[in-house]
C-alpha cells in the first residue's frame, strides 16, 4: 500500500511538472513572463540569423571575386580524372555555378527566415502590449 501511495505521489508530481512547463499553461497563467521569454528567444534567434546572413554575404562576395580560380581548379581536377579540356572547363563552370546557386539560395533562405522571425517578434510584442490572457 505504501508503494502505491509513493507511486501515486510520483505520478502526481510528474504530471504537475509536465503541465506546469507547457506553453499553454505558462501563457494562460503567467503571460507577461511567458511572452517576455518568447521575445528574448526571438531576439536571440534574430541576432544569430543576422550574423549568419552577414557571414554568408561576405563568403558570397569572396566567392564571386575568385570564381575564375574555382573554375580553373575544378577544370584541373576533371582533367586529372581523364576528361578532355574543353569538356572539363564546361563542367567546371557548371559545378561552380551550382555552388554559387547554393550560396544564393542560402542567403535567400536566411533573409526569409529573418523576415518571418521579425513578424513573429512583432506579433509577440503586440500581444505583450495588449496584455492578452488568451490561451493558444
Amino acid at each position: 500500500m505504501r508503494f502505491l501511495r509513493l507511486l501515486f505521489l510520483v505520478i502526481l508530481i510528474g504530471s504537475g511538472t509536465i503541465i506546469w512547463n507547457t506553453a499553454w499553461f505558462q501563457k494562460r497563467y503567467f503571460p507577461e513572463t511567458y511572452l517576455s521569454t518568447q521575445i528574448a528567444s526571438l531576439e536571440s534567434k534574430t541576432s544569430f540569423l543576422e550574423s549568419e546572413l552577414e557571414t554568408m554575404r561576405i563568403e558570397y562576395q569572396q566567392f564571386k571575386k575568385i570564381r575564375n580560380v574555382y573554375v580553373e581548379m575544378e577544370a584541373q581536377n576533371l582533367n586529372r580524372g581523364g576528361i578532355p579540356d574543353p569538356m572539363a572547363r564546361a563542367l567546371a563552370r557548371q559545378i561552380v555555378s551550382s555552388k554559387e546557386d547554393v550560396l544564393k539560395s542560402y542567403i535567400s533562405f536566411l533573409t526569409d527566415a529573418i523576415a518571418a522571425n521579425n513578424e513573429e517578434l512583432e506579433e509577440v510584442n503586440r500581444e505583450l502590449k495588449r496584455g492578452t490572457r488568451n490561451p493558444e
